[in-house]
């Protein structure tokens, strides 16, 4: 199945931590980016092919194929070598970090994941202000809408009245 191109942003989580994959989508509920998830490597590339991400998030430790071999992989396919890859892993140590590096990604976080340290990456990684210009505008719920202008509507009719008689006071002096 091939997801036809459109102006989508989207980033691909691969993490076996079902919780990580619920804060990426939490974090991110903000902007306007589609967050595809799944538990392992080879899966993951499965992913990057499906649906062409314009970044991807991966855990180092995963089942059948951990994170820095997938990285490896993808970085050797023409049409991803240029998508940044970002590991977000627990085990963070310095031989993990340069392992991450040396095989492509372009940085690398530490978990516990907060939201201000991913959303500065997403910004490193696809541009300084990235993520200002994908926010999400609030949009107000058709019972929000009509609550306000039930609430316009008392505020304009309680009001009238005391309008009206301010004007009548006017034109009789």
């Amino acid at each position: 199945m091939s997801v036809p191109y459109d102006d989508k942003v989207r980033i691909l989580v691969i993490d076996d931590s079902e919780v990580i994959q619920s804060l990426f989508k939490s974090f991110l509920s903000d902007y306007d980016i589609e967050v595809i998830t799944c538990s392992d490597g080879l899966e993951g590339i499965q992913k990057a092919i499906e649906y062409k991400p314009r970044l991807i998030f991966v855990d180092i430790m995963m089942p059948n194929l951990d994170g820095l071999r997938m990285i490896k992989i993808i970085k050797m396919l023409d049409d991803f070598k240029n998508i940044p890859v970002i590991v977000v892993s627990g085990h963070t140590d310095k031989k993990n970090v340069i392992a991450a590096v040396e095989a492509g990604a372009v940085h690398v976080i530490s978990k516990p994941l907060s939201k201000k340290v991913l959303l500065k990456g997403i910004n490193e990684a696809l541009g300084k202000d990235f993520l200002v210009n994908i926010r999400r505008e609030k949009s107000l719920s058709n019972f929000d809408k009509k609550e306000i202008l039930e609430s316009m509507k008392k505020f304009f009719v309680a009001n009238v009245q005391q309008k009206l008689k301010v004007f009548e006071e006017s034109l009789n002096t």
